[in-house]
């Protein structure tokens, strides 16, 4: 490297020195020999320039020798000086401490600081964490604050969980923090209830739990349904069904834990065909006509799996108009039920032929055993 080569650099860092002071000081004459007009010229010429140079303390000096409060709010506020920013607003213009706050809320908010957006403005914090997927600490955060605000981020939480196929946890998040009986919430304690139900893998005693949560999710929102307006509305009665129907499930798991309790569970599964204006259909019948079939009550098994095989046709046809309803005559089994968007229960083509040709065969060969 050659002598000297830092040199001009050097110069040009000086010069910039000398510049900044001597603008500082002809400010300074400026304030006290010349009159107020004059020295505000000089004042919104050189504080810009101490502004840019970085020397935000000095040019915010300047602005306050002339009175120029919003002048030196900002060029604290450029030197991320806001408690100085803040300080000069409250004890000079309480007109700028709003000003203050709504652009240190903004710079808070730039800079993804928003664990220090918390004590500033706690809706925004909420918000940005929301925004960010920091759910967790979202919800610790809002349940320091009051019960609607903590309700708000449970069920946007809640929402986001069910979209990505994790209505387990959002069942449980209501379970923690309860079920208000709030009309926009609806929705979510309905898809939870339809996700659960059309779930595969819930038919056993392990998954006793989830059947309990679900149930007291559904009891304490209509505890609250009671006690508000929607109380004996259609929305609560239908709710009321749905606790009956998770109590029913949840007792099914209970008694599929214990060999003698195996009649009573082979009995909840004919009684949730009541509901099937709310089960899925197909679903609802197989599993009650495979649990007669397991306590050898061969007659109800054969209607329950017949009825069962005619919905499989109906989904596959899209429509269930050819359905023979003369075996639930007399019953309060529902005739018109949804019509299932999907095949809940996988069929062998086999049994679809041999159906077709032989009729109650099939049927016949199920209960045997000999497909499946």
């Amino acid at each position: 490297m050659l002598p000297g080569s830092h040199v001009p650099r050097f110069t040009c860092f000086i010069s910039d020195i000398l510049y900044i002071a001597s603008s500082f000081q002809a400010a300074e004459l400026s304030i006290k020999f010349l009159v107020p007009s004059r020295s505000l010229e000089v004042i919104h010429l050189v504080g810009p320039k101490l502004v840019s140079a970085g020397k935000h303390n000095a040019a915010a000096e300047l602005y306050l020798n002339m009175d120029l409060i919003k002048e030196a709010v900002d060029a604290f506020i450029d030197g991320e000086e806001w408690n100085k920013a803040k300080r000069v607003a409250k004890e000079l213009d309480s007109r700028y401490e709003q000003y203050v706050d709504e652009r240190y809320k903004d710079y808070l908010k730039n800079q993804g600081k928003v664990d220090s957006l918390v004590g500033v403005d706690v809706m925004a914090a909420l918000d940005m964490y929301a925004e960010r997927g920091q759910w967790e600490k979202c919800i610790d955060i809002a349940g320091k604050q009051n019960y609607k605000v903590l309700q708000k981020y449970v069920a946007l939480f809640a929402t986001h969980l069910i979209k990505d196929g994790n209505w387990e946890k959002a069942l449980a998040l209501y379970v923690q923090h309860g079920a208000p009986a709030n009309a926009q919430n609806f929705n979510i304690y309905k898809r939870i209830f339809m996700e659960m139900v059309n779930s595969e893998g819930m038919n056993c005693a392990e998954v006793y739990q989830t059947w309990a949560n679900l149930r007291d999710m559904l009891y304490n929102l209509c505890e609250n349904l009671m006690k508000s307006s929607e109380v004996n509305s259609p929305a609560h009665q239908e709710f009321e069904q749905m606790m009956l129907i998770a109590h029913y499930y949840s007792t099914r798991s209970a008694s599929q834990g214990l060999q003698q309790l195996d009649v009573v569970a082979a009995k909840l599964c004919v009684s949730l065909l009541r509901h099937t204006d709310l089960l899925p259909a197909d679903k609802a019948f197989y599993e009650a006509g495979m649990a007669s079939k397991a306590m050898g009550w061969e007659n109800s098994a054969f209607i329950f799996l017949n009825r069962f095989l005619d919905l499989v046709d109906a989904i596959e046809e899209g429509n269930l108009d050819a359905l023979d309803h003369s075996d639930f005559q007399f019953t309060d089994i529902p005739f018109e039920v949804p019509l299932p968007a999907k095949q809940h229960i996988p069929v062998r083509s086999q049994i679809l032929s041999l159906r077709c040709a032989c009729g109650p065969l099939c049927i016949r060969l199920m209960l045997q055993g000999d497909f499946g």
